[in-house]
Order: structure tokens, then C-alpha cells, then sequence
């Protein structure tokens, strides 16, 4: 089980750097048969808004709610169920910073860690939730772009290499909105994006299975060690 998810996140990481190109690039070096066509370089601002999520106040947390969805839940391709803070419902109205089910998110605050981007998509958990600031709610604005595509395509390690060029320095290391539109996306044709994710999105869905059948089984494991000679 464990050498299958190893091999899956090898995967991935092959897929990443060799499905998309990147910056004078016309074509990736990994591609479908059946596309051919250059690819054309958009920048961000031209692709996407992004939302900053609500100065609430600290005082304003409770211990049930609306869900509030802070910079602290938002890791690696996942969100962080454990430590969750509520706000109270006078705030339902607040639909700028109304998450849903797909919504793209990420940490515009300790952006990077281990190399890899703090970038998730809403789960059913969060469904529902109210976005905190200094977390920014990806929203594409441009009818020809898959959002799931530049999802992927920002954790890809040139993307990553040049966000880290603009916090590099900063203390805390703080990704400005004005940043992320200045990034360049190579973007092919929305069919091609559509592949793509679909590829994509099949080899990351099989990871977080066998992640949590492991950490499953480690708990077992533990708790069998822990009772079995009581």
C-alpha cells in the first residue's frame, strides 16, 4: 500500500513539471496526441480575481457557527479539520466572503512550506464557510479557463519558484494580490486544460485515498500495541 502511494506521488510530481510550460515555452514536453496548437501566455490578472477574506475580530470567534475557514486550515493540498473557530451568525450575510463546495483557496501569508504551495480546494467540511484575511479565494473570471487547471499549474515548481521571488525578504512573508496578477500562465485550449485535469485530478483523488487507508491503519496499528497486553 505504502510503495503504491510513493508511486502515485512520483507521479504527480512527473506530471506537474512536464504538463505545463512555462514562461517563452510554446509547447510542454509531456502532451495528449491528439493537441498540436502553441500555447498562449495570459497573465493573471486576466484570468482570475482575487478575493481577501474579512478582517473579523478575534473576540468575534465562538465555539459553534459559521464556520471560519484561517490561514492556520489552509496546508497542502488539503485543509486542516482539527482546529476549527466559528463565528456567529450575524455574519451569514457576508457573501463576498462565502466559501462553497470548490472554491479555490490559498494562504497569502507563509505561502510556502517544504517548497510546496499552501493551496486547497472547499470540501464538503467547509462548505458553507466564511473566508478569513490574508487567505485569498481564487475566483476565474475568464470563460476559457478551468479553474482546477491553473489550480494545478500554480503548484508546479517554476510557478512556485517565482512566487517565492516575490516574498523572498519579507518578514512575514506576505504574497500580495498584485503578485498573483502579475503572474504569466502558458494556456492552451480549454479542451487540453480539461484533459489535464482530468488526469490530474484522478492521480490526486488515489493519493488521499491511500493517505487516509495508512493513516488509518497506523492508528489501528497503535491502538493495538497500546491494549493488547492490558
Amino acid at each position: 500500500m505504502e510503495k503504491k502511494y510513493k508511486i502515485l506521488l512520483k507521479l504527480k510530481d512527473y506530471f506537474l513539471e512536464n504538463l505545463f510550460c512555462h514562461e517563452n515555452e510554446l509547447k510542454p514536453m509531456l502532451r495528449f496526441q491528439e493537441f498540436n496548437e502553441d500555447w498562449k501566455q495570459i497573465k493573471g490578472k486576466n484570468i482570475y480575481s482575487i478575493i481577501s477574506g474579512g478582517s473579523y475580530k478575534s473576540s468575534d470567534s465562538q465555539k459553534e457557527g459559521i464556520k471560519w475557514l484561517k490561514i492556520k486550515n489552509v496546508g497542502i493540498n488539503r485543509l486542516n479539520e482539527n482546529d476549527v473557530d466559528y463565528l456567529p451568525l450575524k455574519y451569514k450575510n457576508d457573501k463576498k466572503f462565502l466559501l462553497k463546495k470548490g472554491d479555490i483557496v490559498l494562504a497569502l501569508t507563509g505561502t510556502i512550506i517544504n517548497s510546496k504551495l499552501k493551496i486547497a480546494i472547499i470540501d464538503n467540511f467547509f462548505n458553507y464557510s466564511l473566508l478569513n484575511q490574508r487567505v485569498g479565494k481564487i475566483d476565474i473570471n475568464n470563460k476559457n479557463i478551468n479553474k482546477y487547471f491553473i489550480y494545478y499549474y500554480l503548484q508546479t515548481n517554476k510557478t512556485i519558484l517565482k512566487i517565492r521571488s516575490k516574498i523572498d525578504g519579507t518578514s512575514p512573508p506576505n504574497l500580495s494580490i498584485t503578485d498573483l496578477n502579475e503572474i504569466k500562465f502558458n494556456i492552451p485550449s480549454l479542451n487540453e486544460q480539461n484533459k489535464i485535469v482530468d488526469l490530474l485530478s484522478n492521480i490526486y483523488d488515489k493519493i488521499r485515498f491511500y493517505e487516509c487507508y495508512i493513516n488509518k491503519l497506523n492508528y489501528f496499528k497503535k491502538y493495538l500495541l497500546q491494549n493488547m497486553f492490558c
